[in-house]
């Protein structure tokens, strides 16, 4: 989604207390900003780590599923 100018200058120009109640207020509606937020802001793991997590949870649960599954249609 394209912003024009002159919004981005008058978002910029509210006060701090109007901005954030704005952002919770989209927060609330968006799960996956407040992952991406907290993401960037708060959580400690770097991306690589994060990736080495998800590769380890997909080997994982593709071993799992190859043991009890015996066709893709079950899946």
């Amino acid at each position: 989604m394209i912003l024009a100018k002159e919004f981005k200058e008058m978002i910029s120009n509210l006060p701090s207390k109007e901005k954030d109640k704005l952002l919770f207020r989209l927060l609330k509606k968006d799960q996956t900003l407040v992952d991406r937020l907290y993401f960037e802001l708060v959580d400690t793991k770097s991306l690589d780590e994060k990736r080495q997590e998800m590769e380890l949870l997909v080997e994982k649960q593709t071993a799992q599923m190859s043991n009890k599954y015996y066709s893709p249609g079950y899946l």
